[in-house]
């Protein structure tokens, strides 16, 4: 697999995100790309009080916070370089994926403990719902790997948006089974439109199944015409045609499977830029705790601007030709902006349970 060539990670303290680092440099040294790990700061309404003396402390404590995560994987052959953000973390995650052109964003679950409430929290939801490029959620690393994928599809002939994030979705899954010979597990979950209603309305009982029947045959055609497109000789996979909602499908073979990743789509089905997931897939996330892969519709354009007319969104070290470390010098104006970063919609700033770091809050 060498789909990404240009992989940003979040920073996060303790012994899940170095092992996530861990995971991401050697994703970066098998696709030989360059990897940037970035620490969100964010911009509180305390700093206004702060001495300018103890904002170039926090700042020069946090980059050192960072240089000691990446020390350990500076011999792996593997272009590593770090940069502290300045704002609502995941705007400024965003923003940097634009500016730098990110492929792949790569987040850590913050513990093993109450997973589901946490790593599909505000962050990685916003990062999901209007980050352009595909986000990993990286869950704790399991103690005994099982190697399994589930790639979720939902093949639709007259849905071209749906059936691009398919097709990345299958091509995307494959290569990672390939890479690491795990068993790929390929999921379509399909209901009949009004089987409820219908089978609370009509007394003819043979006519609903009947009609179960034909939309069953009908998606596995659907599933077996799409598949056809693709070689799948080299891939140890399974085949799973389940009725059924489609989050609860999902949840229940992570479970039996012990599916290590889920690779699903995010699809918009509202037309305005941003509001991605849909109910399956956001419904999905509250029910697992494995790792997750979203994948964005081809053409997906972020709500969030890339150019923040009110500020600097980015402090490097002056050795790499960036800011010269301190915070940066803004006006009360430019710290707590009045109007919306989005064209379509407002995007408001996360709670502080979500947001990553390295362990040095500015409150």
């Amino acid at each position: 697999m060498h789909r990404f060539k240009n992989i940003l990670v979040v920073a996060e303290e303790g012994e899940h995100g170095r092992a996530t680092l861990a995971r991401a440099v050697r994703l970066a040294r098998r696709n030989e790309a360059r990897l940037t790990v970035v620490d969100p700061l964010r911009r509180t309404t305390a700093e206004r009080a702060l001495p300018r003396n103890l904002q170039n402390a926090i700042v020069s404590e946090r980059r050192s916070l960072l240089k000691q995560l990446t020390e350990p994987f500076r011999e792996q052959d593997v272009q590593i370089h770090e940069k502290l953000l300045y704002g609502t973390p995941f705007i400024e995650v965003i923003r940097e994926v634009l500016r730098s052109s990110h492929d792949l964003v790569i987040i850590a679950a913050k513990s093993a403990v109450g997973l589901r409430a946490r790593v599909f929290g505000s962050f990685s939801l916003h990062l999901m719902r209007k980050c352009p490029c595909p986000v990993w959620v990286l869950g704790p690393a399991p103690r005994y790997p099982t190697g399994q994928i589930l790639a979720a599809v939902d093949p639709s002939p007259t849905d071209a948006e749906n059936d691009s994030v398919n097709a990345q979705i299958i091509e995307l899954a494959t290569s990672i089974a390939r890479l690491t010979k795990g068993h790929l597990h390929i999921v379509h979950a399909w209901e009949l439109w009004g089987e409820d209603l219908m089978r609370r309305r009509t007394r003819n009982l043979g006519a609903a199944d009947w009609a179960v029947h034909e939309e069953r045959i009908a998606a596995q055609t659907r599933l077996n015409e799409f598949l056809g497109h693709y070689i799948l000789d080299d891939v140890h996979y399974h085949v799973h045609l389940v009725k059924g909602k489609a989050s609860r499908v999902i949840a229940s073979l992570v479970a039996k499977h012990a599916i290590d990743l889920v690779v699903v789509g995010t699809v918009c089905r509202t037309g305005i830029a941003g509001m991605l997931i849909g109910s399956t897939a956001e419904n999905m996330l509250g029910q697992m705790d494995c790792s997750v892969l979203a994948l964005k519709p081809r053409g997906f354009v972020s709500p969030v601007e890339v150019t923040n007319p009110r500020g600097a969104t980015s402090i490097e070290p002056a050795s790499c030709g960036g800011h010269s470390g301190n915070f940066p010098h803004q006006t009360d104006r430019d710290r707590y902006p009045s109007r919306p970063v989005s064209r379509d919609r407002p995007v408001r700033p996360t709670g502080s349970n979500g947001t990553p770091g390295l362990g040095i809050h500015c409150r």
